[in-house]
């Protein structure tokens, strides 16, 4: 049989849409996996899908940001990754093999993996950072409502790169709280760290 597809949209002020790259091609033999999930952990992720269609298939597992494979020959419907970095974001797929020359289209889902809690020595020099502030660390809070207004990242630091709020710009009076990660401290610590106060303001650590 043939068929003439047509694309129909209502307009609206302010309202739009675009199409791009139509392809009409007959179903795969071997289906895509669905209803793919990743729960994740601070150093690792459980990735969790459903396959319906594909009896006896195995699966394989890809890091989907580099194209790395991660795993062969997986069967059930799970695989955990580990060996993952705390606050980074990552990219998985999950392509369902059929049979030795048949194999699905990618299945993907994005994920972060969770801050946990760091443990004792805890020490961030702030040197390999390049904008923003380390990951897992938090400067939500507070009332300066512009990000480079912010705690954020400075070139001059004490040694090296560091963090800087940016009062001078800062209407008087907005503050601005920066959080680190959640650390296991043990009742004798010391904290120790290099501040530069030039211009005045309260500065207190909580």
């Amino acid at each position: 049989a043939t068929y003439q597809l047509a694309f129909e949209f209502q307009a609206g002020w302010g309202k739009g849409v675009a199409i791009d790259d139509i392809h009409i091609e007959a179903p795969a033999s071997c289906s895509h996996v669905m209803n793919l999930t990743a729960t994740p952990a601070s150093n690792s992720v459980l990735l969790e899908w459903t396959d319906t269609q594909n009896t006896g298939a195995t699966y394989t597992i890809y890091d989907a940001s580099s194209g790395n494979v991660l795993a062969t020959n997986c069967s059930g419907n799970s695989y955990v990754v580990t060996g993952l970095i705390p606050g980074n974001d990552y990219q998985f797929s999950v392509v369902a093999n059929c049979s030795a020359t048949e194999s699905s289209i990618p299945t993907t889902v994005n994920v972060r993996t969770s801050c946990g809690v760091r443990a004792m020595p805890f020490y961030e020099d702030f040197n390999s950072l390049t904008s923003g502030i380390p990951t897992c660390w938090d400067n939500s809070e507070g009332t300066t409502g512009i990000n480079s207004w912010k705690w954020n990242h400075d070139t001059t630091g004490y040694s090296g790169t560091g963090l800087k709020f940016n009062s001078y710009v800062n209407e008087d009076g907005n503050t601005n709280v920066l959080s680190t990660p959640i650390v296991t401290i043990s009742e004798n610590a010391i904290l120790s760290f290099w501040c530069k106060n030039p211009n005045g303001g309260d500065f207190t650590v909580l």
